[in-house]
């Protein structure tokens, strides 16, 4: 279960910050900073506008680009209702490049 914590990762710059905050007011999109297991990915839901963010989910991706990726989930709807990155995925978008 998920539950709401006052704790966040940061993004790398103020410049990054204020790049993804114009973004998400322009679209009309929510941010909600969540901990759950280390294994919970960061999921979006197209219908609510919504990017969930796992602060506690172990990946070497940078708080930026996990943010930036399920921007773009969104923005391109890229998913039906809830969407969750998944090394398995046959959705080419979702295969990690490493």
């Amino acid at each position: 279960m998920l539950k709401k914590t006052e704790q966040r990762p940061s993004f790398k710059s103020d410049a990054i910050q204020e790049y993804f905050e114009r973004i998400i007011y322009q679209n009309k999109l929510t941010i909600l900073h969540l901990h759950g297991s280390a294994y919970d990915p960061d999921v979006v839901n197209l219908n609510k506008r919504v990017i969930i963010i796992n602060c506690n989910y172990e990946t070497h991706f940078s708080y930026d680009f996990r943010v930036a990726h399920e921007i773009a989930h969104l923005l391109h709807q890229l998913s039906s209702s809830n969407y969750h990155r998944n090394y398995f995925t046959k959705v080419t978008i979702e295969k990690g490049h490493i």
